[in-house]
């Protein structure tokens, strides 16, 4: 079943609102600000099917694309689960979710508001994760745009071959880099990377979707929402975070260097799905359509008139 196929994502209940700002004000920046202005416990770009679409409907369609490729009751694990939206929204589903954040706040405040025991949160990072497992397999990981985080895509990708399953899959979401560019300004990989390291790592290439166009309006909805709600912002977090204001800033800088990178084609958003093969070697990527033909050359800006 294709990444990019219409599909309708079915509402949430509401996320319980924290009891008080001081809640939201142990958490890191940017996630407590999303988390004030979306109360949707994702911190991660959404899919906009139709403009009526709220973000926290987007972002909650973005991993149900993913979840319908698995069998239910599968056993999940979201790496970098940030505020736990995926792992409730999975556990929902039917699945068994475990949540990874080394973020202790993140962790606290997920499982706070966890309604369901197929829904776990574990304060690790992945290789304290992975050593911990101790030789358990799981039928699927979820990488939601965590990928800057690791340096080595290889290496990433052969410690989670070691908690798979023969068979298990990696649906991977991220933002990448035109592969023209040189420098990494936002610790993006460029576009291709990840599939070239998973033929080295024993993976099969089931999808690679560029899904840009439906999710890239999530920046703009942001920045909106971040000007719109700014006084407000400070007035919540003011008292219990004396910096505030430089998080505002720094987030609404990075909204709009993403804004423009995804303007210029600098920037675009994929969503990859992989397979656990039984096999390693270079004959092991099997893809589903024809292979991306060779990127077209950055635009340049146009001098103004």
């Amino acid at each position: 079943m294709s990444l990019d196929a219409p599909f309708s994502a079915p509402l949430r209940a509401a996320t319980p609102a924290p009891e008080n700002n001081s809640e939201l004000a142990t958490l890191p920046a940017p996630r407590c600000l999303h988390e004030f202005l979306a109360r949707s416990q994702h911190d991660h770009f959404g899919f906009f099917e139709t403009p009526g679409d709220s973000l926290r409907e987007a972002q909650d369609r973005l991993i149900l694309r993913g979840a319908r490729l698995l069998q239910r009751n599968s056993l999940v694990v979201d790496v970098g689960c940030g505020l736990g939206g995926a792992v409730h929204l999975l556990a929902a589903q039917g699945h068994r979710v475990i949540g990874l954040d080394p973020c202790a706040a993140s962790i606290a405040y997920a499982r706070a508001r966890a309604s369901s025991p197929r829904a776990q949160f574990v304060a690790s990072d992945l290789t304290e994760f992975a050593r911990r497992a101790r030789g358990a397999r799981f039928d699927a990981l979820l990488l939601t745009e965590v990928l800057t985080h690791f340096s080595d895509i290889g290496a990433l990708l052969n410690e989670c071959r070691t908690l798979l399953r023969s068979g298990g899959q990696l649906l991977v979401h991220e933002v990448v880099q035109h592969p023209s560019l040189v420098s990494r300004p936002g610790g993006f990989h460029t576009r291709g990377a990840l599939s070239m390291a998973a033929d080295a790592a024993g993976f099969d290439v089931l999808e690679a979707r560029d899904l840009t166009t439906r999710t890239s309006p999530t920046v703009a909805r942001l920045g909106r929402a971040l000007g719109e709600k700014r006084p407000e912002l400070l007035s919540a977090f003011g008292p219990e975070r004396p910096a505030i204001a430089r998080e505002l800033d720094e987030w609404l800088a990075r909204l709009r260097a993403l804004e423009l990178g995804f303007a210029r084609a600098e920037l675009s958003y994929q969503a990859t799905l992989l397979r656990c093969s039984a096999r390693l070697g270079t004959d092991s990527v099997v893809l589903r359509r024809a292979p991306r033909p060779e990127p077209a050359p950055l635009r340049q800006p146009q001098p103004p008139s």
